[in-house]
């Protein structure tokens, strides 16, 4: 009569609490990562839909033959917004965006706020000239050139993207944060 051994399948404690360990070590060094890749995406997408709609007053300009305008505001609680209207300047600004149905174009509601766009905590600085809007005329040209500057903190760094508006009518993004190394989607900004 033989002894058969019975082999035992499976892991020891040890073997376990190793692979734990290794794996929230892993998950410690993978979170920040993909909480700034969030952030990155996030603040680029604002930055996208800006361009998106200031080419939109650029072509609504040439469409319609007359100027157009986009203003930006800032309220005192971190939020912002930005509207396109095509009613001449009154008081120092075409229209204010916090104001439901300010800011048209042929009738048309054309009006964003940070809460709609997803732009958690992105603050937004518009500056042309001493004024916070821009406009373009019937041929496409941009009245005033500016900047608009989005920021963002991010794991204890500060990522920036900043539209640059010139008179001739063209928009570029660059950033100092977001331009080298595998983050390097733009150009530095000068």
């Amino acid at each position: 009569m033989s002894i058969r051994s019975k082999k035992q399948a499976g892991i020891t404690l040890t073997s376990l609490l190793l692979g734990l360990a290794l794996a929230g070590i892993v998950t410690a060094f993978a979170v920040p990562s993909f909480a700034q890749m969030l952030d990155r995406w996030e603040l680029t997408g604002v930055a996208d839909n800006i361009v998106s709609d200031l080419r939109l007053a650029q072509s609504e300009a040439i469409a319609n033959n007359k100027r157009i305008f986009v203003a930006f505001k800032n309220s005192p609680t971190g939020s912002w917004c930005y509207g396109i209207d095509d009613t001449p300047v009154v008081n120092g600004a075409p229209c204010d965006c916090s104001v439901a149905n300010s800011c048209q174009v042929n009738g048309q509601t054309i009006q964003f706020d940070s809460g709609s766009r997803n732009a958690n905590k992105i603050a937004l600085s518009a500056a042309f000239g001493p004024d916070t809007w821009t406009s373009f005329n019937p041929d496409g040209l941009g009245a005033d050139n500016g900047t608009i500057t989005l920021n963002k903190d991010s794991g204890g760094s500060t990522l920036d993207i900043r539209v640059i508006v010139s008179n001739q009518g063209r928009m570029r993004l660059c950033s100092n944060s977001l331009s080298s190394g595998s983050k390097g989607k733009y150009q530095a900004c000068p």
